[in-house]
């Protein structure tokens, strides 16, 4: 016959067409074959994973794999949560601080490397560390400290360049104009030195 049940002192095996597909001895079961099924349960007494024939679905496939929930989705390992991308770590999650590109994150976010967002909201007081600083936009402002010293800086920039920069120098504030300055009060120009050097001041209608 194509299809046998065979049974021995040992155990039993199914076959089908002349291979066996199925063996069932003391230690469990072997199967040859893909397995469907309307849910799965696996238990060693203590601890049970089920798996339902629901949306809740598990799937592995060559090209992409992924877990789907209807509900809440919980990861819940003993040491750290660690996330990979083409083979090495992109992410970690370290004793309630997260990591990006940073296996040993110091903070509740640690990244290294650039982040670009389309806003920031900071609660509480920031800092900025490096020679570099934090360029917000071409047209907005980029701060920072020197290279050559702990002297720090704030730029502002428009699309063209530089327009203005105000520095530090021990306990002095220094600020650099690119053109004209230019001081308005109510709306109203009250003072003005010109790229020459040259100061004027206005009048309360701020035209004379």
């Amino acid at each position: 016959y194509a299809n046998h049940i065979f049974k021995t002192t040992t155990g039993a095996s199914s076959t089908t067409d002349g291979t066996e597909r199925l063996k069932i001895n003391s230690s469990g079961i072997d199967v040859t074959g893909s397995v469907v099924a309307d849910g799965l349960t696996v238990s060693n007494g203590t601890n049970t994973t089920a798996i339902p024939a629901t949306s809740d679905r598990v799937s592995f496939t060559a090209n992409s794999s992924y877990i789907q929930s209807t509900g809440s989705f919980y990861v819940q390992p003993t040491g750290d949560l660690v996330l990979n991308g083409t083979g090495s770590e992109i992410m970690r999650l370290k004793s309630s601080k997260v990591g990006i590109n940073n296996s040993n994150p110091a903070t509740a976010l640690d990244v290294t490397g650039t982040i670009t967002a389309d806003g920031l909201t900071v609660d509480g007081n920031a800092s900025v560390a490096g020679t570099t600083g934090v360029i917000v936009d071409t047209g907005t402002i980029t701060t920072g400290k020197d290279s050559a010293s702990s002297r720090t800086h704030w730029i502002m920039n428009n699309p063209n360049g530089q327009v203005a920069k105000w520095d530090s120098n021990g306990s002095d504030l220094l600020h650099y104009i690119t053109d004209e300055y230019k001081l308005y009060t109510g709306g109203y120009k009250a003072f003005e030195i010109d790229g020459n050097g040259d100061i004027s001041f206005y009048n309360s209608a701020g035209t004379s």
